[in-house]
């Protein structure tokens, strides 16, 4: 197995160092458009009055050009970051659909009520190192609560995982950009399922 090397502390400082002068780049690039069409904005009403209408609705639909065209370019830029992301959030996300699929597989053979929450993390450690990681870096804050509630409900003996898996499902797919019109709470994990009345089931036992 590849064991993958550490990053040195230089190189992790300079990557947080561009990403802040990325950002600190596009906040100065926002006020100095704002402050522009401010400064037009204020010396086309201080000359109103002397102004043929048509040159002012030339200079009105002007600024409406320039206002439109910095939020395109915001919203382009905003939307090729996430396409960006999109293949590595994929690949984080792929290993808690594995993790899941184990369980189900186990659950399938009567074995995981045999199976101690602490003997799931061991068999499954390499696993949940590799979730992790990819959560820490990639994962959106609603997967990341998702995921806290549900590796601390799985360590409870009385705890049905089934609807918290759903609501991990849900916001994976949300993150992702795909809709959740529509989808029941349970419609998800209930594709692991011969049929909705299992979570039922599980729900039921559950509470006892």
């Amino acid at each position: 197995m590849n064991v993958p090397q550490p990053v040195s502390r230089w190189r992790r400082g300079w990557r947080a160092f561009t990403r802040f002068l990325g950002k600190a780049f596009n906040f100065s690039l926002g006020l100095a458009a704002l402050g522009g069409l401010g400064f037009l904005l204020y010396h086309a009403i201080r000359v109103v009055p002397d102004l043929n209408p048509n040159v002012l609705a030339a200079i009105i639909a002007a600024l409406a050009a320039i206002g439109a065209a910095i939020f395109n370019q915001r919203s382009t830029q905003r939307k090729a970051i996430d396409e960006s992301h999109r293949p590595k959030k994929i690949e984080a996300y792929t290993h808690f659909f594995d993790l899941i699929e184990w369980m189900m597989a186990k659950q399938r053979e009567n074995e995981l009520e045999t199976i101690p929450p602490e003997q799931i993390v061991a068999e499954q450690a390499e696993r949940f190192v590799k979730l992790n990681r990819g959560l820490l870096i990639w994962g959106s804050p609603k997967v990341i609560r998702d995921f806290h509630r549900f590796k601390e409900g799985s360590m409870l003996s009385d705890f049905n995982p089934l609807y918290t898996i759903d609501d991990m499902f849900r916001s994976i797919r949300a993150d992702l950009g795909n809709s959740n019109a529509g989808l029941l709470r349970g419609d998800l994990i209930a594709l692991y399922l011969k049929s909705r009345a299992e979570l039922l089931k599980g729900t039921q036992a559950g509470s006892r």
